[in-house]
């Protein structure tokens, strides 16, 4: 037998439940993001409304993942932000996934849902290959790259790695 068309046309659409299919006049915002690479990550923080772990430290963002071209999300998600190649986007994955970055948010968090002003404290960066930072490396080495680049002392740095949980 041959493939099925049933899904011919439809654009995966990825949600806290199951992944559903949905055809390209569906969707209604952001159109131009359909085929690109996309970094999300839930909606919700880990800890909702701000308790930290027994230990007091804090991971911030629960979900993350990159979506390939044609795969979009729900509101369940925030897209951090698009790329046309997977290197770009797993470079921007990484950055989320630092310890400086995760404390940045946090700052300006006041409740349990992430929106794009908690951003605000997040300094833009270079994810391509020309970058001062070289993301094919750990994230605790692209932590310690960025401490180097906006010049954290030991104190400073040891307060952030003590606040916020590792993610890898």
């Amino acid at each position: 037998r041959g493939r099925s068309n049933k899904f011919e046309g439809c654009i995966k659409l990825k949600s806290s439940g199951e992944t559903t299919y949905v055809s390209m006049d569906e969707i209604k915002k952001n159109q131009d993001w359909v085929n690109v690479y996309k970094v999300i990550f839930s909606k919700a923080t880990c800890e909702h409304a701000g308790t930290p772990d027994k230990n007091g430290q804090y991971r911030v963002l629960s979900y993350t993942d990159i979506l390939k071209p044609n795969v979009i999300c729900t509101q369940s998600y925030l897209v951090g932000n698009v790329f046309e190649n997977y290197s770009d986007a797993s470079h921007f994955l990484s950055y989320l996934k630092t310890k400086l970055v995760r404390y940045l948010i946090l700052q300006s968090i006041t409740s349990q849902d992430i929106s794009s002003d908690k951003f605000q404290f997040v300094p833009m960066q270079d994810f391509t290959s020309n970058s001062d930072i070289d993301w094919n490396k750990s994230i605790p080495d692209i932590d310690q790259q960025l401490y180097a680049k906006y010049g954290l002392t030991e104190e400073e740095i040891s307060f952030v790695n003590g606040m916020i949980k590792p993610m890898e």
